[in-house]
């Protein structure tokens, strides 16, 4: 099987730089630091996985919409945008229906706390839920200040 090069969406290209490295790294580096400070088992993410999406789209969300002096508040908002995005996408067009370099969740989707999740503002959600956006915000801003 052939891996996909860009998000199901097409609206980030793995090979695209990004603050000086490829989103691919990105994606890498923010899953592993997400999981290493969770206490999860690290797996790596592989391209055509919703996870690997998920952790473009809200990098790249990120670093489309970053403006100089944003907080950490701030760009973890960013962060769930993006996250709300790709999982709306994923819910919607099940993109592993249609092009088979992408595989389904191992969860099945369109459950009450994903749904709810996109249908909060940042500011709305559950501090748990905040928690993991800012685990994300954190290591961007650790990687480019």
């Amino acid at each position: 099987m052939i891996s996909p090069t860009s998000t199901a969406n097409n609206l980030y290209t793995f090979d695209t730089e990004y603050a000086g490295k490829p989103m691919k790294e990105w994606v890498t580096a923010a899953h592993k630091d997400m999981s290493l400070k969770s206490g999860w088992k690290y797996f790596p993410l592989s391209p055509g996985t919703f996870g690997y999406d998920n952790q473009a789209h809200s990098l790249g969300h990120v670093f489309d919409n970053y403006e100089d002096g944003m907080n950490r508040d701030q760009i973890a908002c960013l962060v769930h945008e993006g996250w709300c995005i790709n999982y709306l996408f994923w819910r919607d067009h099940k993109p592993w229906l249609k092009d088979k370099s992408y595989k389904a969740p191992s969860k099945p989707l369109n459950d009450k706390r994903r749904n709810e999740c996109t249908a909060q503002t940042y500011d709305q959600l559950p501090q748990d839920e905040k928690d993991k956006d800012l685990m994300i915000a954190d290591y961007i801003l650790s990687q480019t200040q």
